[in-house]
């Protein structure tokens, strides 16, 4: 199954936007767009002379999962909201459709298959994968398969040591009795 994104808008005063820079980083969500704009809003409009002047924005746009789009949001409202210095107003729109951030289906995929328990679970991780409208799904696919045999040895191991141990427990209830 594909991720399912939302964007988040953010609309603020010049010189914020590195604000929500640093609130993404610091919620681990990747990473934003920044726009340059002007406010046309009632209460934004100064006068010189008789001439309007419209105060300069940043408009900040971010895909993020959907999973995470609510505490982004309030984080967001938290530290360059309204109530700021900055007046960010924020909302979000959900994304129907993507392309071309196969980077963030991929890192997905990728703790799927770490937290899977068996390789039935990794290789529906992979399916998925495959399921999506990346560019690189012949890369993915590739880098998917690795990290499957990868772990697959490591389960494979796993076995082995747990077997080797049965072997010595049983070899020594032997010789104590």
């Amino acid at each position: 199954m594909r991720i399912k994104f939302d964007m988040i808008i953010t609309i603020m005063n010049q010189g914020y936007s590195n604000k929500i820079l640093q609130i993404t980083k610091e919620i681990g969500v990747g990473g934003a767009t920044f726009i340059k704009g002007r406010g046309a809003g009632i209460h934004e409009t100064n006068s010189v002379m008789g001439i309007n002047i419209l105060p300069e924005k940043e408009i900040v746009i971010i895909l993020v999962n959907v999973e995470d789009k609510k505490r982004l949001m309030q984080a967001i409202c938290e530290k360059a909201g309204l109530n700021t210095e900055s007046h960010g107003l924020c909302f979000s729109i959900p994304v129907e459709d993507w392309s071309g951030i196969c980077h963030l289906q991929r890192n997905k995929v990728k703790k799927q298959i770490i937290e899977a328990t068996s390789i039935e679970q990794k290789n529906d991780a992979n399916i998925n994968l495959i399921q999506g409208n990346d560019t690189k799904k012949e890369q993915d696919i590739n880098d998917i398969n690795k990290d499957i045999k990868a772990e697959e040895l490591k389960i494979n191991d796993i076995n082995n040591n747990k077997k080797i141990a049965e072997i010595i427990t049983s070899d020594d209830k032997k010789l104590q009795n």
